[in-house]
Order: structure tokens, then C-alpha cells, then sequence
């Protein structure tokens, strides 16, 4: 299984399935087999996350809704000159900081440097520089979320990762870069700041 969906429920642990380093695990209706070392304990926190701070996701979440089908980056880019700010992230400052501070706040993500906003669409392009990504989905009208985690640098396909309801998920992607970038990047923010 490519990238990480979740939660999933381990269904078969004999002895024998984990002597051959493997287990078979329930996820959206089907069972699958998994590497032991790919299964972790669920992360349950995010059910609280979402009951203890609503106003910071539902935020995002209206937000998205006004995106129709399409994918919206706020934050850093990394392009031919360097890391850059998203013209995302100029136009919707609060929706940034929000990302950010969710990220770091509550996902324990220190090093995002921003968010992908997504509803509806097929395929989800990859990113240089970004080397890790999570995403938390949900089916549109239902207060049920999932998370995948996933690498920066590859395509994601909406119905592989979210299932048959694909046209009908919202997302949002963190965005995550190494301890080097993230110092880097924290830099050419003070400085832009100061200009302006």
C-alpha cells in the first residue's frame, strides 16, 4: 500500500501471518495485507483536535468550499529562484496562518511551511522540496475525517487515496520540508518582512 490511510483495524495477527512480517488489516471495506513495519497505533487525537478546536479547522474548511473543484496552494514554493511566497498565501494571509498554526500548534508538524487546498479533483501533482506531506480528508457533508500521510514528491491519485467518493472530498495538505529548508525559509520570511 502506497502512502498511509487511516485508521484501519488489524483484522489478523496469528502467529504465523506475523512471523512472516505481515498482517491484515480492514480499511474502507476491504481487508489488506501490510508490512508490520507500515502499522502503527491509531492517532487518535484527531477526533479531539476537531472537537477541541473547531473555529481554527472549520475556518480552512469553509474556505474550501469556496474553491470549487480545484487546488489551491498557500505558502512556500520552491521554483527557480528559490523558495518564494504562493500568490495563495498573499491573497489569503489568514487562511496561512491558520494552516501554520494548526500545523504546528496541534500536529506537532514544526516544519510546515504551508498548506494545499483541495476539493473534488482526480489527481494531486507532486512537489520538489516538500518531503513530507499529511493529508486530512473528508467526504463532503460528513463530520467524519480520515489522514494519509504521504511523500511530497509524488502524484497522488484522489481515487486510489480517498476511494469511490473522490469527487466529493475536501482536503487540506501539510506541507512539510527538512530542518534546513524550514531555518532557510523562516529567514527570507524576516527579511521580507522587514521590507515591508
Amino acid at each position: 500500500m502506497d502512502g498511509w490511510r487511516g485508521p484501519a483495524k488489524v483484522v489478523d495477527a496469528a502467529p504465523e501471518t506475523l512471523a512472516d512480517g505481515i498482517a491484515h488489516v480492514r480499511w474502507g471495506g476491504r481487508v489488506l495485507i501490510c508490512k508490520l513495519q507500515d502499522i502503527r497505533k491509531h492517532v487518535a487525537f484527531w477526533s479531539m483536535f476537531f472537537l477541541t478546536f473547531p473555529s481554527e479547522w472549520n475556518l480552512i474548511r469553509e474556505f474550501i468550499k469556496t474553491l470549487g473543484r480545484n487546488i489551491l496552494h498557500v505558502g512556500w514554493l520552491f521554483s527557480e529562484q528559490g523558495w518564494i511566497v504562493s500568490k495563495g498565501a498573499r491573497d489569503h494571509a489568514e487562511v496561512y496562518t491558520q494552516g501554520i498554526l494548526i500545523a504546528n500548534m496541534h500536529m506537532g508538524l514544526h516544519t510546515c511551511i504551508g498548506i494545499r487546498l483541495g476539493y473534488g479533483v482526480a489527481s494531486i501533482p507532486p512537489l520538489s522540496a516538500v518531503s513530507f506531506t499529511m493529508f486530512v480528508f473528508g467526504v463532503h457533508g460528513s463530520d467524519e475525517y480520515q489522514y494519509l500521510e504521504w511523500q511530497g514528491a509524488k502524484r497522488l491519485e484522489a481515487d486510489q487515496a480517498f476511494g469511490v467518493l473522490w469527487h466529493d472530498t475536501y482536503w487540506v495538505q501539510f506541507l512539510t520540508v527538512s530542518e534546513e529548508d524550514a531555518r532557510g525559509i523562516n529567514e527570507s520570511g524576516k527579511r521580507a518582512d522587514s521590507i515591508m
